[in-house]
């Protein structure tokens, strides 16, 4: 029996299009923590508590999902209470880079991006759109899972990833401009 398209496609999930870092929600857990955070006490402030003020339990219920989904706040990995005292003792922008570390850590799409696209461009004078992100992974050589996920992706689906990326980009401290983003060296 013939598999299906779509059962070929690798099982890799991303949270690449969808909302960006949350940099506000991760800046007011880390106000409202005392040191480190076991993922437990996060869950309780978010949705028992209301830290992040929103206007109903299924809006708290979906953020958590979101910063869990996001940044592995279940696993109780060993980096976790590490990462958490680095997230409460950071300004904006380096709070930025600490999640995108984070998150890169267990999205194999979002470190494909930042090795292939930016690492590579980062000390180059270049100016990029999310029409040259997509250029740039079809260009990339060699096999690689979080390529072929990205390219049988739509094309629209291709674009909100490649613009996502851009924003994070952006917020990270790695790229200014607002169609065009300029990729800036960052010390991470």
């Amino acid at each position: 029996m013939k598999k299906l398209e779509s059962e070929s496609l690798p099982k890799l999930k991303t949270t690449l299009a969808s909302s960006g870092l949350l940099l506000p929600e991760l800046s007011v857990c880390a106000s409202v923590s005392a040191g480190e955070r076991a993922p437990d006490i996060l869950k309780q402030c978010i949705i028992d508590d209301n830290v992040l003020s929103k206007p109903s339990f299924p809006s708290r219920l979906k953020i958590w999902e979101k910063l869990k989904d996001r940044y592995k706040f279940d696993i109780g990995d060993d980096i976790f209470p590490v990462w958490w005292q680095m997230i409460g003792h950071s300004d904006t922008t380096d709070l930025a880079q600490i999640a995108v570390l984070r998150w890169a850590q267990f999205d194999l799409l979002l470190r494909f991006l930042w090795m292939s696209v930016y690492l590579p461009r980062k000390n180059t004078d270049v100016s990029i759109k999310s029409l040259d992100v997509i250029g740039f992974v079809g260009n990339v050589k060699g096999p690689s899972e979080a390529r072929r996920f990205f390219l049988n992706r739509s094309a629209s689906v291709q674009a909100r990833i490649a613009q996502h990326f851009l924003l994070i980009l952006r917020d990270c401290g790695a790229a200014r401009g607002k169609m065009k983003k300029d990729l800036l060296p960052i010390p991470i």
